[in-house]
């Protein structure tokens, strides 16, 4: 599927609720972006097909980006709520967030360069950013 899915905020919202009211944020926003991308059944191939048409295409472009910002904005609102904070004031939920969502974008561009299960990846990015993004020894 190329374009937007209308119903996606709505079933993102149904995500978190599932999750354990006790669960860390970040715990709960590495279960339902995970589960979003265990969805997609595609190969890397297929992937990377449908990243350069959308590319290559201004209005997809546009769509594909304001698709991720909503995606954002919902997970920012729903995670404001779970943890009690007002997403305008507070700099927690949109820090926690943009950090979730750009953990899944290093991983799936290390997927799509050919570097080991997309789950695996994800699940070494939420690390990371659970320990507190420390840097690795030197080699």
């Amino acid at each position: 599927m190329i374009g937007a899915d209308p119903e996606a905020p709505a079933a993102i919202r149904a995500s978190l609720a599932k999750r354990p009211q006790d669960e860390p944020p970040l715990k709960t926003l590495q279960a339902v972006l995970g589960e979003m991308a265990a969805e997609y059944t595609g190969t890397r191939s297929d992937w990377m097909s449908r990243r350069d048409l959308i590319r290559s295409d201004p209005r997809l472009l546009t769509a594909s980006m304001a698709q991720w910002s909503e995606l954002e904005r919902t997970l920012v609102q729903t995670i404001s709520a779970r943890v009690g904070l007002d997403p305008e004031r507070d700099l927690y939920p949109g820090l926690l967030v943009s950090a979730a969502v750009g953990a899944m974008r290093v991983a799936a561009m290390r997927w799509r360069a050919g570097e080991g299960a997309l789950s695996d990846l994800i699940a070494q990015a939420f690390e990371m950013l659970a320990t507190g993004l420390k840097a690795p020894p030197k080699s």
